[in-house]
């Protein structure tokens, strides 16, 4: 029996991620998003409702998605994200992807300087 798991926006945003597959979940991603908008009646959604859209988890993963450009804001002691300026996130994030060539993968950001002792 095999397992399916739905991605998250954190794999459509890694710098391994393909860009054309990259595009495509993103773009699922914002579909979902004004889904869970238009059904909550409000174009601001708190954490806990956009992060089940974004296949995350946590709400703390989200916080992390603005090291990467998402306007995340903090408001009353909740965290909450407009889907305007998701929908403005998205766009420029597949403009930029889409100018990348299809079988050349992003230089990915160096994690760590250490060595391995041999």
């Amino acid at each position: 029996m095999t397992v399916k798991t739905k991605p998250s926006i954190s794999e459509a945003l890694s710098p391994w991620a393909d860009p054309v597959d990259a595009v495509m979940l993103l773009n699922g991603f914002l579909n979902a998003v004004n889904e869970t908008a238009g059904r909550v009646g409000s174009t601001e959604l708190e954490g806990w409702q956009i992060i089940r859209p974004l296949g995350l988890s946590h709400v703390a993963q989200l916080v992390q998605l603005k090291s990467k450009g998402l306007l995340v804001r903090y408001r009353d002691g909740r965290y909450w994200v407009d889907v305007r300026d998701f929908a403005r996130y998205v766009g420029q994030e597949c403009d930029r992807l889409r100018q990348l060539p299809r079988n050349q993968k992003p230089v990915p950001p160096v994690q760590s300087q250490g060595m391995l002792g041999f």
